[in-house]
C-alpha cells in the first residue's frame, strides 16, 4: 500500500511519488487507522502494533507488542486516544482484547480487559466519541455440537474500565 502527497494546479490534484509504503502478508489487518484528527497511524504487524506521530512514516513512534497480534483497533476521538488491542488464543491460553490508552502499553496498564474461551475471530465498534466499544467474538465451529454456524457473542467494554 501506497500514500502520495497530491500537488494541486488549479482544480486537478496530481500525485507525486510515494510518501511511504508498507508490505503486509495476508490478508487481515493490512489496512492502517488513523485516530480522527489523523494525528496517529497505527499499523498492525506479526506481533506488534506500530504508531506513526504526525505523518511521519519513516520512525515508528511507539509499539504495542505481544508474543502474536491478531488486531489493533483505535478508538475514535482526539487529543486522548484509545487503543483496542486483540490477541489470539496461543498454546491453550484464553483469546483476549485489551483496552489502553495510547502511550502506556505496559502488559499491567490495561484500562479493561476480556478473555474469550472460545473464539477465532474478533470485530471491535466504538461509538462515535470512541468511550464505549461492542467487542464481537465469534468462533467458526461450535464445538459443543449445538449448532451448525458456530457461536458469535457481543461484549460491552469501555475507557472507563468496564468489561
Amino acid at each position: 500500500k501506497q500514500w502520495y502527497q497530491r500537488r494541486v494546479r488549479g482544480n486537478i490534484a496530481q500525485p507525486e511519488a510515494p510518501v511511504y509504503s508498507f508490505v503486509k502478508r495476508g490478508q487481515s489487518q493490512w489496512e492502517p487507522e488513523w485516530s480522527e484528527d489523523e494525528g496517529v497511524c497505527m499499523r498492525a504487524c506479526n506481533a506488534e502494533l506500530q504508531f506513526f506521530e504526525n505523518n511521519d512514516f519513516k520512525s515508528v513512534a511507539k509499539r504495542l507488542q505481544r508474543d502474536k497480534i491478531g488486531g489493533g483497533y483505535m478508538a475514535p476521538g482526539s487529543g486522548n486516544y484509545h487503543v483496542g488491542l486483540y490477541v489470539p488464543s496461543l498454546k491453550g491460553a484464553h483469546a483476549y482484547v485489551q483496552l489502553y490508552q495510547y502511550g502506556a502499553f505496559e502488559r499491567t496498564a490495561a484500562i479493561a480487559h476480556r478473555s474469550f474461551a472460545k473464539c477465532d475471530t474478533v470485530m471491535m465498534n466504538f461509538n462515535k466519541s470512541g468511550r464505549y466499544g461492542i467487542i464481537q467474538a465469534a468462533s467458526d465451529v461450535d464445538k459443543s455440537g449445538t449448532s451448525y454456524y458456530g457461536q458469535t457473542l457481543l461484549y460491552f467494554i469501555t475507557t472507563g474500565g468496564e468489561s
